[in-house]
């Protein structure tokens, strides 16, 4: 039976909930069954009242101060103290919360003196996962959890919180039951052929067995684009050397990173920056210039530039206006993707007469501009912008997917095909029923109805201690 493994009700931890560092204010959290009991003895009124347990009311703050046992005649620090009672809390059980000055000397001695008193240091994660323990969130919303923190962008941070939700848990939950349904009248067609019950007819079963599986690889294609809104459009400036890509990634960097010289094949490794545009975060990658060389190093270089070139979403192209499609031009065609490509006639400046044409059929879009004059720059921006159109807005099918969620997906994608597979090929139910069954096995590790303990210590060890 598939099952979350017990969570141990006897411990109470502590962590610190806030960065590192000083700060404003600084926030220690408790959790279990004694996390009101054991700070109670260290709190007190302004007045130097002590409080009990009837002081507090749940979900209410009180202005305290917090007593060191060494020190009791002057408060360690003015706080704000809360309790939350289970199971109306982030955890599901008793939590407390002090909110302090963010001194990390202070917060340092105030989690002394309550390990002392019997709490136990949190590890990384603890806390959301005893939320998910307890069913106060499933893997999905603690992944999306993890998303919303590391959030880079409004629009990215805007999905993680749908995802917190439950909109991907739903999602994944029903296209299980759909699966669960099949797998039981393939079931019920091995078990009761015989009785007088009227299970799915084959074909039906298999229409139905490749809408599913056309459903998760729609899922999976809008993955990739979530990717590309959590990670970044990576776009890479190619060109063969010379043309100005150093100087263009320069500019739109806003900032000199990459060394621009005269000298073709100056640049050797590969130079990366952030941007936004649109709400989608750009990896904004130079590379050397592709060409043959004799030189040892810069051969690094360009096979370095090669490799990258096939992970990249778009592509800048540069070439010269004055000289046109050159045969190093047309020799670095193949290695790019036309429709996911900006062309960019630089060193407009120095041209006469009319603007080249590439002839590059299904290209994205061509520019002209002059970077080191500055001109034309708008453009590129603006055809940049419509080229990561495709990444959709929030709520308009873009699916951020951590990669353990990605690879799940990926294996109940393997085990649809297999199992519509062998229906096509005539197999019997017993047959096609085995990769249906794991398709289901998958949709459980990922929403988290599974008892393997390495897969949710292997999520949550990637939270920071306070979470």
């Amino acid at each position: 039976m598939l099952r979350k493994p017990k969570l141990h009700q006897q411990d109470t931890i502590i962590g610190i909930a806030t960065p590192p560092g000083h700060s404003g204010v600084g926030v220690i959290r408790l959790s279990g069954p004694d996390a009101l009991t054991l700070v109670l003895p260290h709190l007190k009124t302004p007045s130097g009242k002590v409080l009990d347990a009837d002081g507090f009311s749940p979900r209410v703050m009180r202005r305290v101060d917090f007593i060191d046992p060494d020190h009791p005649d002057v408060p360690l620090d003015h706080i704000l103290a809360v309790y939350f009672a289970a199971p109306r809390s982030f955890s599901g059980e008793h939590m407390a919360e002090l909110h302090g000055h963010g001194s990390p000397i202070l917060m340092q001695r105030i989690m002394e003196i309550l390990i002392d008193g019997g709490v136990r240091p949190a590890e990384p994660g603890e806390f959301s996962k005893r939320a998910f323990l307890n069913d106060k969130m499933d893997l999905v919303q603690a992944e999306a959890l993890m998303g919303l923190i590391e959030a880079s962008t409004l629009r990215a941070a805007r999905e993680a919180s749908r995802q917190m939700s439950g909109s991907l848990s739903r999602k994944l939950e029903a296209l299980k039951e759909q699966l669960v349904d099949i797998y039981a009248h393939m079931e019920a067609e091995l078990d009761f052929s015989d009785e007088d019950i009227e299970p799915d007819g084959e074909n039906q079963l298999q229409n139905r067995l490749e809408k599913l599986l056309q459903e998760v690889q729609s899922m999976l294609t809008h993955a990739e684009l979530g990717r590309q809104l959590k990670e970044g459009f990576q776009l890479a400036i190619v060109g063969r050397p010379n043309v100005g890509k150093s100087s263009l990634f320069n500019t739109l960097s806003g900032e000199e990173k990459a060394i621009v010289t005269d000298i073709a094949g100056t640049t050797r490794d590969i130079n990366e920056n952030r941007l936004e545009i649109n709400g989608v975060p750009i990896i904004l990658v130079d590379m050397a210039g592709l060409r043959e060389s004799n030189d040892p190093v810069e051969q690094i270089g360009i096979e370095r530039a090669r490799q990258r070139i096939e992970l990249v979403d778009g592509f800048l192209f540069l070439a010269e206006a004055h000289r046109g499609v050159t045969t190093e031009d047309r020799a670095l065609l193949p290695k790019i993707d036309a429709e996911r490509t900006v062309w960019v006639w630089n060193k407009a400046d120095l041209m006469q007469g009319e603007a080249p044409v590439s002839g590059v059929e299904l290209l994205h879009a061509e520019c002209l501009a002059s970077i080191k004059r500055g001109t034309g720059l708008d453009t590129i921006v603006e055809a940049v912008s419509r080229l990561i159109q495709e990444v959709p807005e929030e709520g308009e099918g873009a699916i951020t997917l951590m990669i353990r969620q990605r690879e799940g997906l990926k294996m109940v994608e393997r085990n649809l095909l297999d199992a519509v597979d062998r229906m096509n090929n005539g197999e019997w139910f017993e047959l096609v029923a085995e990769p249906v069954a794991k398709s289901i096995d998958s949709f459980n590790g990922l929403i988290g109805n599974t008892d393997i303990e390495t897969v949710y210590s292997k999520i949550f060890n990637s939270f920071c201690v306070g979470k």
